[in-house]
């Protein structure tokens, strides 16, 4: 892990350091308008492969922000929202990384000129599937450790519902008509939700269908409105419907267009690009921002 207070390793030139809560390590760079680089993290990368990466950012920091990774075929980019999804580690994709020691993670304005830099970290846990579609199997090693139901009369955040879920990453996926149970070793979709959310003191049914039409929560279609921690349904055998409680599914979402989610075809519980299944039917809020 790598923040903008690491010694020999962060290069902002004409950003701007600040305190701010949220962040990582009590302060962040943000671009001042007169900055003439991109901020930059020297990330070391012990072999080639490939890698997810993560960052972080405070809450409302700044629109539109483009962050770069080195790749051998160049610097490849994705756009991040740093006005969502803030306090929190974010996963911003998958990328083949070389061996070494370098200035490989950047962080560009946008077209207004803000954006913050305040860590990253990158996991080597990736699979790489058809049409080049890769998935994480790995999360962030200093993740918040809470675990247990939330405390009596709180809500639920959605960054804790992301950190449990995450610790479920790589659980072997069985589908099983037994009961979901807590403690059981491998998940399919509806019982990923399930446990992660009653984690939180939220018991929810076994059953994408069920956990859709609960009458818990607010419903919603518009993508743009999900935040982490939001349930997301997709109508996988296309019938227009949500109503098969075997082939259609359910995710939670963990910010940055990511899911996490019980995947047949990896095997596994896996975190990765929502833009991957087809078939968005809508999104439920069960706990707080």
């Amino acid at each position: 892990m790598v923040d903008d207070t690491t010694r020999g390793r962060f290069s902002a030139p004409g950003w701007k350091r600040e305190k701010a809560t949220g962040a990582h390590g009590g302060s962040l760079h943000g671009a001042t308008g007169r900055q003439n680089s991109d901020a930059r993290f020297k990330v070391k990368v012990p072999t080639a492969g490939y890698y997810t990466l993560y960052a972080r950012w405070p809450a409302n920091a700044a629109k539109t922000v483009r962050i770069g990774v080195s790749t051998p075929a160049g610097v490849r980019w994705e756009e991040t929202d740093q006005a969502v999804d803030g306090s929190a580690w974010v996963r911003v994709g998958a990328f083949r990384m070389a061996a070494g020691d370098r200035y490989s993670v950047l962080v560009s304005p946008g077209k207004k000129g803000d954006a913050v830099a305040d860590a990253v970290m990158i996991s080597k846990n990736v699979l790489v599937g058809k049409n080049a579609q890769m998935v994480s199997v790995g999360s962030p090693v200093d993740q918040s450790k809470t675990t247990g139901p939330t405390a009596s009369g709180k809500a639920a955040k959605g960054s804790a519902i992301v950190s449990t879920a995450r610790r479920h990453i790589g659980r072997p996926y069985d589908y099983d008509h037994a009961p979901c149970r807590r403690a059981m070793s491998r998940e399919d979709c509806s019982c990923l939700t399930r446990n992660v959310l009653l984690a939180h003191g939220i018991a929810l049914p076994d059953s994408p269908v069920y956990q859709w039409y609960t009458d818990r929560g607010f419903e919603f279609r518009n993508k743009s409105l999900m935040r982490p921690g939001d349930l997301v349904f997709h109508d996988l055998n296309k019938d227009r419907d949500l109503r098969d409680h075997y082939t259609d599914h359910v995710a939670i979402y963990s910010g940055n267009g990511n899911i996490i989610h019980a995947s047949s075809y990896f095997g596994k519980v896996v975190e990765s690009k929502e833009r991957y299944l087809k078939n968005f039917w809508g999104a439920k809020r069960l706990v707080s921002r």
